[in-house]
């Protein structure tokens, strides 16, 4: 065998049992030992003397080996599904098993301790930070995307680049002048958490500020994971004091989700002040739905200071269907519903999703700097289990696999960033669910060893992006898991999903579920819902406070 061995043979373009699933290229048996021995897991692939790009092999569960191949990929390579082509394979030198943009070399370069932590990650994540900066289509992003990794890495310096970066885009709670007015002389509540920091990381919770500020503010309204954020996904939080303020704290994710009349007794006006992720079922927005209905049914004025949404340039997801609304379903939009909070509070009210007085509806301070088609990456992690850039991007896609018997990696340091089951026999990365306070107290597959994958080293097959760039969304994952379910269990997809009416809740709708036990295609499920984007997208319209500056939804 030489030093730098190649390959070269022809395959046939495949693919699992359903369209949404990958299409691959599966490696001759008479070759696989070879490869995989000479290999460290990382290949370049030209595929048809058309196409060339860097690749890792994946196991298919029966004995082969494959590369998954984009759409795209086969488009360029003038082939379809089914077709033959001329592989040629070689073992990939390149230090990071992809190309690396130049900018994040350059500084890399400059930096030796950046060039240190960065070699330290895990190699599947590095490759998807890259894959990450390499997508942004502007030199700002690309400069703040790398500024968002090394906050990641613990470089202290870099939160001043952050605040750099990040000055262009102000946030509704920093704009003091605008809201102060609106809150003088006045009984104030205010429904906040961990994201509350004015001025970022390393700034001062909005409550604090408001105090020091001579607000008169009486009490505190907790959402889910607590107040101070503290509290694990879906847990019970109670009634309780503050430690720092002395303030009451009600909770609305505990026996109550809406404010009591006797806790909004006396209040002239409350103040919602939450960092979003722009999908329905992440229930800050469900809380902001029924603050402000109990608040109508009061007399209370409500004071939303908004913030970007980092999955504010598309529409995607079905529609909810009015017979599975619940709190993780509050809102009738599409799953990933494309606005801000303070455009939702407006479309709200002027849409009666819940009754109001005649002349009621809430004020809003917008943020600045930010459009519809503007990356944001959140400065503070949202809840404990979406700790990084990569897992906000992925959640709106994976969190339907929460019903299921796969597991998102709660428990581990990567949550939403991983899939994988005890039983998997071809999934090539593996990851223990371990008891994380706060976070996940008992994990799905709790002290398990599984097998799956690490989504931000699939970066190119499953964390689709965008035409401009910015995160995407997909239930191709599903999809493919569902048939890999059926390969595992003689066809059949029981014990898959594990709770059929929390799936339906999340989904907003029964057809999900439908089509997967009846192994119909997603492609027919998307068409429909693009109908459905186009239209919620003109209602929606009239009510954006900020410019849409991305794809018009339902194209």
């Amino acid at each position: 065998m030489s030093q730098d061995p190649t390959w070269s043979f022809s395959a046939q373009i495949e693919r699992f049992d359903v369209d949404a699933a990958w299409h691959f290229l599966a490696i001759p048996a008479e070759h696989v030992a070879d490869v995989r021995e000479a290999g460290d897991g990382r290949y370049v692939i030209t595929v048809n003397d058309a196409v060339t790009w860097h690749c890792g092999l994946l196991p298919t569960g029966d004995g082969r080996w494959f590369v998954a191949v984009s759409k795209a990929k086969i488009k360029a390579a003038q082939t379809t599904f089914g077709g033959w082509v001329h592989v040629d394979l070689a073992v990939d030198k390149s230090k990071y098993g992809m190309p690396i943009p130049e900018d994040l070399q350059d500084m890399l370069n400059d930096d030796p301790e950046f060039l240190k932590r960065f070699d330290a990650m895990l190699p599947g994540k590095r490759r998807g930070m890259i894959h990450h900066i390499a997508s942004a289509k502007t030199d700002a992003t690309v400069a703040k995307r790398i500024l968002k990794l090394m906050q990641e890495l613990g470089l202290v310096w870099a939160l001043m680049g952050w605040c750099l970066a990040a000055h262009a885009q102000t946030l509704g709670h920093e704009r003091t002048t605008e809201y102060l007015p609106l809150l003088q002389d006045r009984a104030v509540a205010v429904v906040a958490n961990h994201t509350s920091m004015v001025g970022g990381p390393e700034g001062v919770h909005l409550v604090d500020t408001l105090l020091s500020l001579g607000v008169n503010v009486k009490h505190v309204f907790a959402p889910e994971h607590g107040f101070r954020g503290d509290a694990a996904n879906g847990a019970h939080i109670e009634d309780g004091t503050d430690g720092a303020t002395g303030l009451d704290i009600y909770s609305l994710h505990g026996a109550n989700r809406k404010p009591q009349p006797s806790q909004l007794k006396g209040i002239d006006v409350v103040v919602f002040d939450i960092q979003d992720v722009g999908a329905r079922f992440y229930t800050y927005v469900s809380t902001l739905m029924l603050v402000m209905e109990a608040c109508a049914e009061a007399g209370v004025d409500v004071l939303v200071l908004d913030r970007p949404n980092p999955h504010g340039h598309h529409m995607a997801g079905p529609m909810l269907d009015p017979d599975f609304k619940s709190f993780v379903g509050w809102i009738p939009t599409p799953m990933i519903h494309g606005l801000t909070l303070g455009e939702l509070a407006n479309m709200a009210v002027a849409e009666s999703w819940f009754p109001a007085p005649v002349g009621w509806k809430p004020s809003v301070v917008t943020c600045q700097g930010w459009d519809h088609g503007t990356d944001y990456n959140l400065p503070i992690s949202p809840s404990p289990n979406l700790p990084t850039a990569a897992a906000i991007d992925l959640y709106p896609s994976l969190c339907l696999f929460e019903p299921t018997d796969v597991s998102v990696g709660r428990g581990t340091t990567t949550p939403f960033e991983l899939l994988g089951h005890p039983n998997c026999p071809w999934g090539s990365y593996r990851f223990t669910p371990v008891p994380t306070p706060g976070a996940a107290p008992h994990p799905k597959h709790e002290n398990i060893p599984c097998s799956g994958q690490r989504l931000t080293g699939l970066a190119q097959s499953w964390r689709t992006r965008s035409e401009n760039g910015l995160p995407g969304f997909t239930l191709a994952p599903l999809w493919t898991w569902a048939d890999m379910w059926r390969t595992m269990h003689q066809r059949s997809l029981d014990g898959f999903i594990v709770s059929p009416s929390f799936f339906d809740k999340l989904a907003g709708t029964d057809e999900v579920r439908l089509a997967l036990e009846n192994q119909s295609p997603l492609d027919p499920l998307t068409e429909t819902w693009a109908a459905d984007h186009a239209a919620f997208f003109k209602r929606a319209e009239p009510h954006l406070l900020y410019p849409w500056n991305a794809p018009k939804p339902g194209r």
